[in-house]
């Protein structure tokens, strides 16, 4: 009679342990998604930078289509980091 309680005990300890295990490799995933948005927004920052600061300053059409450049590297590292949640 005793053996059922323990038995019982035992597979809601196992239970809550593969819950666990779950989250954490669902954290690990999540983890892994950031760190590749992070690394994609550093890449894309260090290009701008270097774009930014090399050459000489352009004309103010120049500058016009530096900003549409810009504008549309900064939506797709935002779509890269909403992907990424």
């Amino acid at each position: 009679m005793d053996t059922k309680p323990q038995a019982d005990e035992l597979e809601r300890l196992e239970a809550i342990n593969r819950e666990l295990c779950q989250k954490i490799v669902d954290l690990e995933a999540e983890i892994e998604r950031k760190h590749k948005a992070v690394e994609g927004f550093m890449a894309e920052n260090e290009a701008l930078k270097e774009e930014l600061g090399g050459g000489r300053r352009g004309t103010a059409s120049d500058e016009g289509g530096q900003v549409d450049e810009l504008t549309a590297r900064v939506e797709r590292w935002r779509k890269s980091i909403n992907g990424a949640k």
